[in-house]
């Protein structure tokens, strides 16, 4: 299932995609395999389960010194 939920200023589509019943972005976020962006989102399941892979040091998480991949590419700081 895909559905589309907005389009951005560069005319890409942002959206969820899921199967039987599981979201990809938050089981990504929840793995600690992706970064919730909050300055284009404030969905509070994605934030949860951000929170929950911090926590538990899962994927990027658990590294010594995680950084978030926006800022790994401007080459600043952690997040």
């Amino acid at each position: 299932m895909v559905r589309v939920t907005d389009v951005d200023r560069y005319g890409r589509l942002v959206g969820r995609i899921g199967r039987d019943g599981v979201d990809a972005s938050v089981a990504l976020v929840q793995a600690g395999s992706a970064c919730h962006y909050v300055r284009y989102s404030d969905d509070s399941v994605l934030a949860q389960g951000e929170l929950a892979a911090l926590q538990e040091a899962r994927g990027l998480w658990s590294q010594a010194d995680p950084v978030a991949s926006w800022l790994f590419r401007r080459g600043t700081g952690t997040r």
